[in-house]
């Protein structure tokens, strides 16, 4: 049996109405002969070199070549041999005269060895492409925010209808958040421009649907037809960064209320010092909640100090200060920025708009709660004294206004640093 690796790489033939008459030793081994047996591939006729879906096609390429009508480029068809079935040949015809008969000279080229590695890299392309089609990530490829390539699970991920919705879109950018615009820009001429190196965050996003969603991505430069692109690869963590959220939330809030806790409000009071910014501490306590416990019972008591921490949280939020639960009935808040008139006058609302508000029992019995509020500000105490210092004497403070009739306020003056009782209600 002939070496089926085929030592020789092409082999020709001529053909006399459609009948081949003359073949040399190349083309035997294409065909799986040795050269004795050229005789009878001699009686051969064209049809029987090549497998039946390319047999039509060789008869019209063999008219067109004796009408000088034939191309310069090689055919790529599949022809017969005993002993492999078929393989890949590129063929070329050129009409040339054989006696004083026109006639076709063929020269075949065994491509079976390229063709078999053309086609392992086309499954294999195949699979990295189904691969990606179907993986579970959202993938996109993009240049300038404009989509080149996008796999089915990034569309569904981004609520849209299909691939094609996204193909057409000229830019990705609408699905952005605005205030994260600046920053998407920047991080794509770093990438290609810069080469900077591919990472992974997590990002906010507006759906093709219009929901917001939160993505971790992970980007990266590669090669789209001869140019630069980006790719990005996305998965969904709304989920998780929700409940993160949900975590952090709880972590700084009191549960009761909403208001920040004694933690976070501590935490912003001594970031608002480190930049130097003046502050006004406002401690405020309701007066004989012990009472009204007692009285009305423990779930009315904390309506009413509901009822407080959104009237104050009002008031303080209007004037770009912060407000949280100190602690039981107790509450302190922190004013940048604020003058002893202003300040007076912002107690003296909370105290007013809480005296204002109505109480009832399980029993339908009405009543009405007063707050007392101390003040201090950072003038009062040295510079070098911590924030302790500040809560310590606006504490002082509060104590103050209990001891001298409680629904007041009192104040230590910047100037004359003595206690300024503001008996303010009738």
């Amino acid at each position: 049996m002939p070496d089926q690796q085929m030592s020789l790489c092409y082999g020709t033939a001529i053909l006399v109405e459609m009948n081949l008459v003359k073949i040399n030793r190349g083309l035997c081994q294409l065909l799986g002969y040795t050269p004795e047996q050229s005789v009878a591939i001699a009686s051969l006729s064209l049809t029987d070199l090549f497998s039946d879906s390319d047999k039509v096609q060789i008869e019209n390429e063999v008219e067109l070549a004796l009408q000088d009508h034939s191309t310069s480029q090689a055919l790529v068809l599949h022809m017969a041999n005993q002993h492999l079935g078929t393989i890949p040949v590129a063929l070329t015809l050129k009409k040339i005269i054989w006696g004083s008969l026109p006639t076709v000279e063929m020269t075949f080229f065994d491509i079976h060895f390229t063709y078999s590695k053309l086609l392992e890299a086309r499954e294999q392309d195949q699979i990295f492409r189904d691969m990606i089609l179907q993986s579970a990530q959202g993938i996109l490829v993009h240049q300038n925010f404009k989509p080149l390539f996008v796999n089915e699970s990034w569309v569904k991920l981004q609520g849209g209808k299909s691939i094609e919705q996204v193909l057409t879109m000229n830019t990705i950018l609408s699905l952005l958040p605005p205030h994260t615009l600046q920053h998407v820009k920047q991080r794509y001429l770093d990438l290609v421009e810069r080469e900077q190196s591919k990472a992974s965050n997590v990002v906010e996003n507006i759906g093709l649907d219009g929901v917001s969603r939160y993505f971790n991505i992970y980007d990266n430069v590669i090669d789209w037809q001869g140019e630069r692109a980006v790719q990005v690869v996305l998965e969904d963590v709304t989920e998780k960064v929700v409940l993160e959220n949900k975590l952090k939330y709880q972590a700084n809030h009191d549960d009761m209320t909403g208001l920040l806790n004694r933690r976070a409000v501590y935490s912003w009071a001594e970031n608002q010092i480190s930049q130097h910014t003046p502050l006004t501490c406002l401690l405020m306590d309701i007066d004989d909640f012990k009472q009204i416990n007692d009285n009305y019972g423990h779930s009315v008591g904390d309506d009413v100090i509901r009822a407080l921490s959104n009237s104050a949280n009002k008031v303080i939020s209007d004037v770009d200060g912060v407000i949280g639960r100190w602690g039981g009935e107790e509450f302190i808040a922190f004013v940048p920025y604020m003058s002893i008139q202003q300040t007076q006058c912002i107690a003296q609302t909370i105290c007013q708009n809480f005296r204002e508000i109505t109480f009832q029992d399980f029993q339908g019995q009405v009543f009405h709660a007063t707050v007392s509020i101390g003040i201090s500000y950072m003038t009062t105490i040295n510079r070098e004294q911590s924030l302790d210092a500040l809560v310590q004497c606006t504490d002082t403070l509060l104590y103050t206004a209990k001891a001298q009739g409680k629904n007041q306020v009192c104040i230590k003056n910047r100037r004359h640093e003595h206690l300024l009782p503001a008996a303010l209600f009738a």
